[in-house]
């Protein structure tokens, strides 16, 4: 990482984040090249920028208008078009999402998803979904999910 304190940055431009690997490439992106960054919280791991790449990193929270993540991470991800390959995000918010193989998601809220044969996704609700593999949790099952839980609370709660 270099030696920029993003707190201390001023102005509209982005502000210029590398984070070398141990062969010297900068990110998995090439060997000179760099990640512009909005804003990024060097404790939490949270980045917003237009688009960002991840590839064998990882990140808590990402805001972008793409984001591509290979064979790393990312705990929120929200984004106008996301792809992932053998890589995995836990919540993820999105118009266009691809999950390539190797790929996995918890939860995701898509307007179209195209999960690839060896991709794995455990809630998705998308207005159209391509692919061979199905959620083992989709929108009915939730439904039905949320109104067993609503009902055995609302049981509880008399009791008390």
């Amino acid at each position: 990482m270099t030696d920029h304190d993003p707190s201390s940055h001023v102005g509209d431009s982005p502000t210029t984040f590398e984070q070398p690997l141990d062969n010297g490439v900068a990110n998995g992106n090439g060997p000179n090249d760099m990640n512009e960054i909005e804003d990024m919280d060097d404790m939490s791991g949270a980045v917003r920028a237009d688009h960002v790449e991840i590839s064998q990193g990882g990140a808590s929270s990402v805001e972008a208008t793409t984001v591509s993540i290979t064979q790393g991470g990312a705990g929120r991800v929200q984004a106008d078009e996301i792809t992932i390959s053998q890589g995995g995000a836990g919540l993820v918010q999105t118009d266009s999402l691809k999950l390539e193989e190797g790929a996995t998601a918890f939860a995701v809220l898509a307007g179209e998803a195209t999960v690839s044969e060896g991709a794995s996704v455990f809630v998705l609700l998308a207005r159209s979904v391509s692919g061979g593999v199905r959620p083992v949790l989709d929108w009915r099952a939730a439904a039905a999910f949320g109104a067993g839980f609503g009902a055995a609370f609302a049981l509880l709660r008399r009791r008390s």
